[in-house]
């Protein structure tokens, strides 16, 4: 995070509470809620499970 900001920052922008930084994600951004539960598989790089257990806070 520190790296980002500085590099924006350079641009004239800044990081503000509360963005969604993906750190080089080669799959998309999905939202998840209280109770759900995500699966993936990426075959040889092995599965990847999370379940949510909270809900974000707007």
């Amino acid at each position: 995070m520190h790296w980002l900001a500085n590099k924006i920052a350079a641009h004239g922008d800044s990081m503000k509470a509360g963005d969604i930084i993906l750190a080089g994600s080669f799959t998309r951004p999905l939202w998840v809620y209280k109770g759900d539960t995500v699966h993936a598989d990426y075959g040889p790089l092995g599965p990847s499970h999370a379940a949510s257990s909270r809900t974000r806070k707007s």
